[in-house]
């Protein structure tokens, strides 16, 4: 019983002692997808500008803003899949390695290593 309750306590503080390091890199690995797709837009906001800027008549500036907003409305749905899909993917990774394990190689899951 003592053994499993210092095992238990040794495991506490090796969690909350990663806990920052493993959440961080997660947070950072998920956040760096959407400030990629942010700066993506803004360089495709910059190039309506300078199209609108070309225009000779009414009919130039709709066809400029049709094409922006087509394509901006299907960089949204793409981004938000795949900025969705690496938050949940980084995330996941961050909890297997937080959560309590077996102590087993080759299980397929990232954990923490307990000190012994």
């Amino acid at each position: 019983m003592r053994d499993d309750k210092e095992r238990v306590a040794t495991y506490g503080h090796a969690q909350q002692d990663a806990w920052p390091a493993v959440v961080g890199g997660a947070a950072f690995a998920a956040y760096s997808d959407w400030l990629a797709f942010i700066h993506a837009r803004l360089q495709k906001d910059l190039v309506l500008a300078q199209r609108l800027s070309l225009c000779r008549n009414p009919a130039d500036v709709s066809r400029a803003c049709v094409d922006f907003w087509t394509e901006a409305a299907q960089d949204y749905q793409n981004g938000a899949m795949r900025i969705g899909q690496s938050h949940l993917t980084a995330w996941s990774a961050a909890q297997d390695r937080l959560a309590p394990g077996d102590g087993q190689q080759g299980s397929g899951k990232h954990r923490l290593s307990r000190a012994a």
